[in-house]
């Protein structure tokens, strides 16, 4: 029986190297959201942001080649140790892909940690790359989907190599205090979730917060410093992207849609290389 009116919990996971069993019942139950401040979920929004329709996430980078191999007008952008791999067309630099026209482009996207976190989270109904970049607006949908649905609300912080990072933590953050202000009482923090709101209280300096962080330090060593920048900045972009699991087991039309006629027609190539499910990051409000 659903609980009308509930107090919605907010739950916050500080790596991605997560329990499942322990988290999973959270996470079926849950709006969800991953963080990768440096840089991939600051990434998707300014790719969005730069007119692109559709990301496909790959897991690993031999994903990403195979599916470079079948979708060979996508573009395969992403990172390994910071650094674009060979072959691909661009890194994981959100000041990069301001400056480009992606208008009407679809994207391959493989990051070191970010991209892996959407694979952690597919047993939930709702999942949105969050940042400071879209801050409140993605927060904002957060928010009406769980009080809509009765669900509770889950932040992922993908971390960096199954540890915690202390830019995606902040980000974590200020995301609880946003939804504590919104909610007014609506909300009730998990402990981790106060854990990461203590945080943002202590400390109102975000570039410090990210450039002093371990992604912070990377990014530093790899020359790009102003991505630190670029993602310090507080609700650049008014739009949120969300999950869309494209199932190629199913031969069913309808179970793809005529948007997706492009995944359809190579699903047969798409399972002889091992993949059951296609992950894609969408407009929101488009879907």
């Amino acid at each position: 029986m659903t609980v009308k009116n509930k107090k919605t919990i907010i739950n916050v996971a500080l790596a991605n190297s997560f329990n499942k069993c322990i988290y999973e019942p959270i996470i079926i139950n849950s709006v969800c959201a991953v963080i990768d401040t440096l840089r991939a979920t600051s990434s998707m929004s300014a790719i969005f942001g730069s007119g692109c329709k559709r990301i496909i996430l790959a897991k690993n980078k031999d994903e990403a080649y195979s599916l470079k191999e079948i979708f060979r007008e996508y573009i395969l952008c992403g990172e390994e140790e910071g650094l674009p791999p060979e072959g691909f067309d661009y890194g994981n630099s959100p000041y990069e892909f301001s400056k480009l026209d992606l208008k009407n482009k679809n994207i391959i996207m493989m990051t070191t940690n970010g991209t892996v976190s959407f694979f952690r989270l597919i047993k939930s109904d709702t999942i949105f790359a969050l940042s400071l970049l879209n801050l409140s607006f993605v927060l904002n949908q957060m928010h009406i989907a769980a009080k809509k649905n009765n669900k509770d609300i889950f932040i992922l912080c993908s971390g960096k190599k199954g540890h915690i990072a202390y830019d995606d933590a902040y980000n974590a953050g200020m995301a609880v205090k946003y939804l504590a202000d919104l909610g007014e009482g609506d909300y009730i923090m998990s402990d981790s979730a106060q854990i990461v709101f203590e945080i943002v209280k202590n400390n109102n300096d975000i570039v410090k917060a990210l450039e002093s962080s371990c992604s912070g330090l990377a990014v530093r060593d790899i020359g790009h410093d102003i991505d630190i920048d670029y993602c310090s900045e507080i609700d650049k972009y008014s739009n949120a992207q969300v999950l869309k699991v494209i199932d190629l087991i199913s031969n069913k039309r309808e179970n793809i849609g005529d948007k997706y006629d492009d995944i359809f027609k190579e699903r047969e190539r798409l399972r002889n290389n091992g993949f059951e499910k296609l992950l894609l990051m969408e407009d929101y409000l488009n879907l």
